[in-house]
């Protein structure tokens, strides 16, 4: 079975994959014209988010910077609102349901379902975000109690992450939300 089948069902896949690093790459491309575009007027920006992602519904508004794996498993509703530096690891579909609004910062983050990662593996799903900003999100996050850190006494130094139980008890609530939004997607439209 190909990487990318196996990483798109949810399965453990091998990151480093040629069709995947390929995509990756197209991607990062895509990101720094997008994130390049700051003063740009909205309907090229919009232009642009449909040429990137999965799909774009009407009046979305995605401010600069943004940062994803692959752009194309994520799937925007009617009058999403994404603030900057919105941060979403989409190596499994990502669907943002009409009207949401996502506040500056926000990173939505799968990679940690599968098991214990190492920083640098995070930074490389995140794309561009500078290891600053992501080692204070994971901060916020072991603070929060929702993720572990492990440091290893190495040279050169290991960082693995991993979901805290707390984190992990969160995972059914989330499935059954997403389970419940699929069943009554005719509910979220604009009003």
């Amino acid at each position: 079975m190909a990487e990318k089948t196996k990483m798109l069902a949810g399965e453990l896949y091998t990151a480093n994959d040629p069709e995947l690093a390929a995509d990756a790459a197209r991607a990062a491309a895509w990101m720094a014209r997008y994130n390049g575009m700051i003063d740009a007027a909205p309907d090229d920006r919009v232009r642009l988010l449909h040429e990137g992602m999965g799909s774009v519904g009407r009046g979305v508004t995605v401010r600069p910077p943004f940062h994803c794996d692959y752009g194309y498993n994520i799937h925007l509703g009617e009058g999403v609102f994404l603030n900057f530096g919105c941060i979403v690891l989409d190596v499994v579909r990502v669907d943002i349901g009409a009207g949401t609004l996502i506040g500056p910062g926000v990173q939505i983050l799968y990679h940690l379902q599968d098991g214990t990662t190492r920083f640098n593996e995070l930074r490389r799903r995140a794309g561009d975000v500078t290891p600053r900003m992501l080692t204070n999100q994971l901060r916020e996050l072991e603070a929060d109690g929702l993720i572990e850190r492990e440091v290893f006494a190495q040279v050169p130094p290991r960082v693995e992450y991993s979901l805290s139980d707390r984190g992990r008890s969160l995972s059914p609530i989330i499935a059954a939300l997403k389970a419940w939004g699929d069943a009554n997607m005719d509910l979220f439209t604009l009003r």
